[in-house]
């Protein structure tokens, strides 16, 4: 249950998977999909954190900071 957790599945979503656990095929294929979808929804969050972490990163070495009136990190 804490793997799920830290997965981020919320709690109706692991109550879910684990009623399949002894259910039928298709039950069980119910929440393949499901966990499917919150792998790819976990998947854009990662793409989004890189694209953001590179901008940064950019911003960072850039001297931009100190157009704006900051100062470097």
């Amino acid at each position: 249950m804490r793997a799920a957790q830290s997965a981020g599945l919320s709690l109706a979503e692991i109550s879910e998977v684990l009623a399949v656990v002894d259910g039928s095929a298709a039950r069980r294929g119910q929440a393949a999909v499901m966990l499917n979808e919150h792998l790819r929804r976990a998947e854009e969050r990662i793409e989004e954190l890189a694209r953001l972490r590179a901008a940064l990163q950019q911003l960072a070495v850039s001297g931009e900071l100190e157009a704006l009136g900051g100062t470097p990190c």
